[in-house]
C-alpha cells in the first residue's frame, strides 16, 4: 500500500511501517501571481503562503 500524502505521527508509525525516501512533492498545486517566477517548491523557503483548510481530492 502506497499513502503519498500520510504525514509521520507516533501513532501511525505503530501502524505502518514508513520509508526512508522523503516525498517532496505530490498532488498539490501552488498557485502563484502572473509576474512570479516558481522554479520549484524548494523556492517557497522563507516565504509566507495561505492554505486551504478543506481538502478537495475531486471526488464528488
Amino acid at each position: 500500500m502506497l499513502l503519498p500524502d500520510v504525514a509521520y505521527s507516533d501513532r501511525r508509525a505503530h501502524r505502518f511501517l514508513f520509508g526512508k525516501e522523503v516525498v517532496l512533492s505530490s498532488w498539490s498545486v501552488v498557485y502563484v501571481r502572473k509576474d512570479t517566477s516558481l522554479p520549484s517548491l524548494k523556492a517557497l523557503d522563507g516565504k509566507s503562503l495561505a492554505v486551504s483548510s478543506s481538502r478537495r481530492s475531486g471526488r464528488k
